[in-house]
């Protein structure tokens, strides 16, 4: 099967020919969501958004309760400068993710970044410190948040110890 060939091809390095067998699989049968979540895997590695945003925008439709299409759907769309839809599609994979706290993770932190471009930084520290009581020593979270405090030259106490763990 293409999707057993991709998996084997994905897990030894070769990305690109697992990305062939994977779009193969999905020409054949588009009613596996682990599938669509590998090729969303290699869309963003490749940083290929355009891409990305397309096969989100399927698999949304296709499968409406997966919170990783939306998750996906979020960072496509905020690669393209689209933070308020970005924004949208954070929040959708947020309702769904409440059993996988590595996810919840993620898109806590993404939609503190998001939140930040706007400006609307009171919604941007509320969804860092949700993030932060998920994982209080992440390295990059610890960072974004600091630089975000800093740059407004906000609570810089707090944003100095965050960067000094993140360091």
């Amino acid at each position: 099967s293409f999707s057993v060939s991709g998996d084997l091809l994905y897990h030894s390095g070769n990305s690109a020919e697992a990305l062939d067998k994977y779009l193969s699989a999905l020409k054949l049968d588009k009613s596996v969501f682990a599938i669509y979540e590998q090729v969303m895997f290699i869309y963003l590695e490749n940083k290929d958004f355009e891409a990305l945003l397309q096969l989100t925008d399927e698999a949304i439709d296709r499968f409406p309760n997966q919170a990783k299409a939306y998750y996906f759907n979020g960072i496509a769309l905020s690669h393209q400068q689209k933070s308020t839809k970005s924004i949208d599609a954070f929040q959708q994979a947020l309702l769904m993710s409440r059993k996988d706290p590595r996810l919840r993770f993620d898109i806590l932190n993404r939609l503190a970044t998001e939140y930040h471009k706007l400006k609307k930084f009171t919604l941007s520290d509320k969804n860092f410190e949700e993030a932060l009581k998920l994982n209080p020593k992440d390295y990059n979270l610890l960072n974004s948040y600091s630089y975000s405090l800093a740059q407004r030259g906000e609570q810089l106490e707090k944003a100095k110890g965050m960067s000094a763990l993140s360091n």
